[in-house]
């Protein structure tokens, strides 16, 4: 997801969510990121620019902070890939039942 803005127009891009990987890493911990959140923050340089910036989270820290971006405007999109982890879960515990 991708915004541009000026004071008077903003320009939203946003493509499709991409397969997140084991190089994907929580910003937080630095374990394997399973959600993906584009939060748009201000760029002030020579004028004025929007950008949406992603932030990266492993399961845990994810349902720490899921209250609080869920409530927060500056989030643009959640790309939420929890199920693979307990899919990953549950094949390895398979059997041992």
């Amino acid at each position: 997801m991708n915004t541009l803005a000026t004071p008077d127009t903003e320009q939203t891009v946003e493509p499709a969510p991409r397969e997140l990987t084991a190089a994907d890493r929580c910003d937080a911990c630095g374990a394997r990121a399973y959600v993906e959140v584009a939060i748009a923050t201000d760029k002030h340089d020579d004028q004025f620019k929007r950008i949406v910036v992603p932030l990266f989270f492993c399961a845990h820290h994810y349902n720490e902070h899921e209250p609080r971006l869920a409530m927060s405007t500056a989030v643009r999109g959640i790309n939420d890939q929890r199920d693979k982890l307990y899919e990953e879960e549950a094949s390895r515990t398979k059997g041992y039942e």
